[in-house]
């Protein structure tokens, strides 16, 4: 012990120090500030005598605690009387006092402070109230009485004739102490407790990753039967269980037996992968009794089962210490580590019942020494574990090396292939590309362009470009991004991005907000260009929704992943018509059919147009969303005119539609839609509607 706790040893070994602290808290643990009332106590058996009678009968005199109640009372009564020593009552003259108790397994509990009731259990004879822990308040002792005696009154019932777990044991104190002993130890139990719970569960969950290690299973049910037995032990289990004595029994019982075989079965899966046929044999002995507890409905019976598994628990402990040591005699380390808890463990099981059948009043230490038994072993299934983990790193350290250089390579090649691309293709990296790959998807397309680059880049030179173009494009590409869209390719000035269909979200939506956030990014990005006196940028977009083919084209020795379609089509000439019209976002009828959460933003419908190539005309909108709030209130103001205008223009009344885009620009004179209406109205003439008139602007350019 010297050697183990010397100077030094506990910063290298955090096992050690966490079991010096526990022991180190048991003497904490047990100090409860009250007084012990063991000693000489007298006592008389038989039926329970009213107060009146006591002076009048014949009183023997028993040391508490005493060991077994069949060599006092046959029958079951007993009634105990003590004096207060005068030392107490000096000692807490004028303070609340109250009585505390060890677990007493009696139905009838009374307590009784010079002739008045003080506690009662409330039972009757008859009634079973298996085993409680009783802290009651006595309040201060009445001044002026002399002597102050207090006298118990106890009935053991059917259940128990011939055998007795705990003799009674009391203790007296102030009420405040004796009421937050009880607390602080009741945390201390739920600490160990959670501590349990959450290395079975812990082991259960490894279990379940690995089936074929099934000692993470035994060992991680072991715990949680540990954790529901001595959560059973506890007076709080009457919060879960009150009301039915013979199931907390069973319960206690129960779980009590499966201890062993659990622990005999994590100990042959771990050190030798199988379970022999006498650990098999032992398992089954333990699961009769088990049998025989659950279905038992006589306490009397439950009692000698329980006798018979403290006899068959010494051969069964002596069995898993052999097994153990003969694999620590191997220089299995695992194995001597497992054993010195186990022998702690056994040595405490040992001394308790020692405490329970010899010498009452011993404290029961089984409890603690569990926890350091579970924590030894947890640790050695955890060296074991990242043994196991390292070993399988150093089998990949050299396959890690020499995929390194095949990983950056791969991603080398995804900055000019985009990862989402090689998934919609069905393809898992750029080396599986193949030239013809080919995918048909419902997708959203953004096109996005600059307003005049071409006269722009002339005041620049090529490096001053580059540097424009990437400081641009690395603002605009993480919104699409961010919108679980992904660029296609940069042209230059011109971002193509796609945007996928998903069960949880349209492809619409997403291309939506992402256009909305390049506006409001450009905003940032032009007052930060008007603080260096450049000039503000104006850009162009243009949305659609439909299917298209993503594909490979090219060469075997040259291949480019593309995206055809006449919907890719229609959404490069939206992006063009945004100049024509004045305008930031164009979309198509089919991607405000498909909106859903952005059905309300700002919107107003520009016409339709006849795209080059194509016989039925499409109908397009702008959003506004993103426009300075005062060009949002001018196109808010003059929608109802520009509407009005719109539906004269697509029935070949030119005169009133004339009209109606002049009110719109004496609202919002600078609206490029209504002046492009109004050029396209000078251009038909005031002659006859034209042939085959169908309402919509031409657009022939790309």
């Amino acid at each position: 012990m010297i050697n183990f706790f010397k100077s030094g040893s506990l910063a290298h070994k955090p096992g050690k120090a966490l079991i010096f602290a526990l022991l180190c808290a048991l003497p904490a643990c047990s100090r409860s500030g009250a007084e012990s009332m063991a000693g000489i106590w007298q006592y008389t058996p038989g039926k329970h005598a009213h107060p009146s009678s006591w002076t009048s009968l014949e009183w023997k005199e028993l040391t508490i605690p005493f060991r077994n109640l069949r060599d006092l009372s046959p029958d079951g009564w007993i009634t105990l009387r003590k004096e207060i020593p005068s030392v107490i009552v000096h000692k807490y003259s004028g303070q609340p006092l109250a009585l505390r108790t060890n677990f007493l397994s009696f139905d009838i509990v009374e307590f009784y402070l010079n002739g008045r009731l003080f506690f009662s259990n409330g039972a009757v004879a008859g009634q079973t109230a298996w085993g409680q822990s009783i802290m009651t308040t006595i309040g201060a002792l009445p001044p002026g009485e002399g002597k102050y005696v207090i006298v118990a009154t106890l009935y053991r019932g059917d259940r128990l004739p011939t055998f007795s777990w705990y003799g009674p044991q009391f203790e007296i104190g102030p009420a405040n102490t004796i009421f937050a002993g009880h607390y602080y130890a009741e945390a201390i139990s739920f600490i160990l407790l959670a501590f349990y719970l959450l290395t079975g569960l812990y082991h259960l969950l490894l279990f379940s990753r690995r089936l074929s290690d099934w000692h993470y299973l035994y060992f991680g049910l072991f715990c949680l039967v540990i954790c529901g037995y001595w959560f059973n032990r506890m007076p709080s289990r009457d919060l879960v269980m009150a009301g039915y004595p013979l199931a907390q029994f069973k319960t206690e019982m129960s779980l009590l037996i499966l201890t062993g075989p659990l622990l005999i079965c994590f100990l042959c899966q771990f050190f030798q992968g199988r379970i022999p046929s006498i650990a098999l044999a032992v398992c089954a002995l333990f699961g009769v009794l088990l049998g025989a507890a659950l279905f038992s409905p006589d306490l009397a019976f439950l009692t000698r089962i329980l006798s018979v598994w403290q006899i068959a628990f010494i051969p069964v402990a002596l069995g898993i210490l052999s097994y153990t040591i003969v694999f620590a005699w191997q220089k299995n380390i695992e194995a001597r580590r497992i054993l010195a808890g186990i022998l702690l463990l056994v040595l405490a099981s040992f001394h308790d019942i020692v405490a329970a059948r010899l010498v009452p009043g011993l404290p029961h230490v089984t409890r603690y020494f569990f926890l350091i038994m579970i924590l030894n072993i947890a640790v050695v299934l955890a060296d074991r574990y990242a043994r196991a983990f390292n070993t399988a790193d150093r089998l990949n350290v050299e396959l890690a090396q020499k995929n390194t250089i095949l990983a950056s390579q791969a991603s080398a090649f995804e900055r000019f292939v985009p990862a989402p691309f090689l998934e919609l293709l069905g393809r898992h990296s750029v080396q599986d590309v193949r030239l013809g790959d080919a995918s048909l998807k419902q997708m959203s397309v953004l096109f996005a362009d600059i307003r005049a680059f071409t006269t722009l880049s002339e005041t620049m030179t090529p490096e001053e470009n580059l540097r424009f173009l990437n400081s641009y494009l690395k603002r605009m590409e993480p919104l699409i991004n961010e919108h679980q869209g992904f660029v296609d390719k940069f042209i230059g000035d011109a971002i193509i991005a796609l945007f996928e269909d998903r069960t949880d979200h349209v492809s619409a939506d997403r291309a939506l907000a992402a256009a909305l956030d390049m506006r409001k990014a450009l905003d940032v990005f032009n007052e930060h260009r008007r603080n260096l006196n450049y000039q503000a940028l104006e850009i162009g977009i243009g949305i659609n929704t439909g299917q298209m083919v993503l594909g490979t084209v090219g060469t075997e020795n040259r291949l480019s992943t593309t995206v055809i379609g006449d919907s890719v089509n229609l959404a490069s000439r939206l992006e063009a018509i945004t100049a024509s019209c004045g305008v930031g976002i164009l979309i198509s009828a089919p991607v405000v059919h498909a909106l859903r959460r952005y059905r309300n933003v700002a919107m107003r419908e520009i016409g339709a147009i006849q795209v080059k190539g194509k016989r039925d005309p499409v109908g397009i909108v702008e959003i506004y969303e993103a426009d300075p709030p005062e060009l949002k209130e001018k196109k808010d103001a003059s929608s109802t005119q520009l509407f009005q205008g719109l539906v004269q223009y697509k029935i070949g009344n030119f005169e009133r539609a004339r009209e109606n885009f002049d009110a719109v620009l004496q609202i919002f004179p600078e609206d490029g839609v209504a002046r492009l209406y109004q050029r396209r109205i000078s251009e038909i003439g005031s002659g006859p509607v034209p042939d085959n008139w169908q309402g919509v602007l031409e657009i022939g350019q790309k």
